[in-house]
């Protein structure tokens, strides 16, 4: 029934209609400071009278955010080693404006229609400084500065039609939904480029602009039909088609005497079409202490991502069969098992289809791969639960053309390049603890640690990969009533040293914390949160995979003081939307926003 997408479990709420009529919504809004200055703010609305209930929702943000990348690597090419030393800082201000709206008309008890549309209209204005040191030996060869400023703009506008029937008594329901999407994005970039040499010809200035316009169209029709059996079991099947259409032109041009020239080498007009058509069937039975559900999904998908500038066209056509099965066993009233299998997909971003080139400065690159294939992952887990709250897990999953960015380096041009690839296969062992303690009754923490192993294994022609280790993650909540209208919370994540693809990832450990006060029967909310206490959030990874030598740590605005306020207003009677998915959640997660 759901797309076969994502590795995450599925859980289904169903929802009844209510006969309290009247208006609810919420306030919200929210001031914080770090290195930057951050506001936010939005309201929901849900109002319900009669065979009529309509909904909506408005949120916007304008968030600071500072970002410094520090970043080495070491390039031998005939005995000859040079050494690049660069520092990179990005003043960032981001803008979101998100809104959802839609109504529901109850025909009868047994049938209803909606309209809903959502989307975004988001921008982000950045400003950015680099500085690259050159040199063989630690003799410098060459100072290189760059000064950026990029605009980026991205808009999105998604529309769905519902229609969902009660067939009769026993249960039977047939759900429709069509849906368009309609995205757009701008990215105007302006890098300038200046050198300062010492045992080098001086070299001249350079300006170069980035322009990379987006639009990316979606449309998506879903049928689904649940046929209860019995009041034990229950037979399901449906249909989905989606039919996507991307057009992306990307021109880079360089200053020469005052005259803006294209780059060819740079420059490209990509067009990607994708249609995925879907079937399913499902079987759930419920005995007295056990349960089986079983499931097929079948999926047909069509793609040709054509390089119109490079006259390059990739074709895709292919099947792909996703089975599902899981146990659940009751012991006794304190013990529960569950065991599971599934077969899943996760398609690439549709950015990185886009075989771009862009540069942080002439022998740092980014560039997209219209080779990149989707991955597949089968997933196997053993579950016990103990008096409902303490569950532990064990599982297990091999996904192969693993999507993973690495970075490749040309020896003889000194040129890195960062790319989407996929490698052969990644292998995951785990055991995750869930553990609750109610320390007092007034105190709680929530524990949740996972060991795992993860490994890589690649073949390619400059060399394999075969990497893999043991680590450890854990999550600790701690939740503190202080009394009826007065509350407070601290968290810390630790995660120890980790191998991911290429890369060796470091550890760290961040703690956050917050204090909550109440007002007006609940209905006013205050809240002072404090994220990453102690500044520690930071990204440090290296490798030294084939022909890479290369290091770097990534420190992003994390240490934030935030105070949020909200209220609620209406009355708390009034039965909330219905909750349901739409035809687009797998497409829209695709796109950059």
């Amino acid at each position: 029934r759901y797309d076969a997408a994502g590795t995450s479990g599925i859980i289904n709420i169903k929802t009844k209609k209510s006969k309290s009529m009247g208006l609810n919504g919420n306030l919200t809004a929210v001031t914080g400071y770090g290195q930057t200055s951050k506001y936010s703010g939005g309201g929901n609305v849900n109002f319900r009278k009669g065979k009529i209930n309509a909904f909506g929702n408005y949120n916007y943000a304008n968030n600071g955010r500072l970002n410094n990348l520090n970043l080495n690597r070491e390039v031998t090419y005939q005995d000859t080693v040079t050494n690049f030393i660069q520092s990179n800082s990005w003043d960032n201000r981001r803008f979101n404006n998100s809104f959802k709206a839609g109504v529901d008309y109850f025909i009868n008890k047994n049938n209803t229609i909606g309209l809903l549309s959502n989307g975004y209209f988001n921008s982000n204005d950045e400003n950015s400084t680099s500085f690259t040191n050159r040199n063989n030996n630690f003799s410098q060869i060459e100072d290189i500065k760059i000064i950026g400023n990029n605009e980026e703009k991205y808009q999105n506008a998604a529309f769905n039609l519902n229609y969902k029937g009660v067939l009769d008594t026993t249960g039977k329901e047939i759900s429709v939904d069509l849906d368009y999407s309609k995205y757009s994005s701008n990215h105007d970039e302006l890098r300038d480029n200046a050198y300062t040499a010492t045992n080098l010809q001086p070299r001249s200035r350079l300006l170069v602009k980035n322009f990379a316009p987006s639009k990316i169209n979606v449309k998506s029709v879903k049928i689904d039909y649940a046929h209860p059996l019995n009041k034990t079991s229950k037979f399901e099947v449906g249909l989905k088609s989606s039919i996507v259409k991307t057009d992306n032109d990307l021109l880079l041009a360089r200053l020469k005497e005052n005259t803006w020239m294209p780059d060819a080498e740079y420059s490209n007009h990509f067009i990607y079409d994708e249609n995925v058509y879907a079937a399913y069937a499902n079987y759930s039975k419920e005995f007295k202490k056990f349960g089986i559900q079983m499931g097929i999904r079948a999926e047909q998908t069509s793609s040709k991502g054509n390089s119109i500038t490079k006259n390059q066209i990739v074709d895709r056509n292919y099947l792909e069969l996703f089975p599902s099965l899981s146990f659940s066993y009751t012991m006794n009233k304190d013990n529960q098992l569950g065991l599971s299998y599934s077969r899943r997909i996760d398609r690439p971003a549709y950015d990185d289809l886009n075989p771009f080139l862009s540069f942080l400065d002439e022998y740092t690159f980014e560039k997209g791969n219209p080779y990149l294939n989707p991955q597949f992952t089968s997933s196997f887990d053993l579950s016990h639960t103990y008096k409902g709250s303490i569950t532990t897990t064990i599982g297990y999953s091999h996904t192969i053309d693993v999507m993973t960015t690495v970075t490749e380096q040309e020896d003889k041009t000194l040129k890195t390049f960062a790319i989407q690839r996929n490698l052969d296969e990644q292998n995951i062992y785990s055991m995750n603890v869930y553990a609750p303690v109610p320390v007092q009754k007034w105190w709680n923490i929530n524990n949740n640690v996972q060991v795992f192993y993860m490994g890589f294994k690649s073949k390619s022609e400059n060399g394999d990969l075969n990497s893999g280790q043991l680590a450890l993650t854990y999550n600790m909540d701690h939740s503190i009533t202080i009394d009826k209208t007065f509350t407070a919370d601290m968290s810390a994540q630790y995660q120890s040293p980790l191998q991911y693809g290429i890369f060796k990832i470091g550890s760290q450990i961040v703690v956050n914390a917050g204090l909550k006060k109440t007002f007006l029967n609940s209905k006013l909310n205050i809240k002072l949160s404090m994220n990453d206490l102690f500044n520690s959030r930071r990204q440090r990874l290296s490798t030294t995979y084939q022909n890479m030598n290369l290091n770097f740590t990534q420190k992003a605005e994390s240490q934030i003081t935030s105070l949020t306020l909200s209220y609620r207003f209406g009355k708390n009677e009034v039965k909330a939307a219905r909750r349901r998915s739409t035809g687009l959640e797998d497409e829209t997660n695709r796109m950059k926003n």
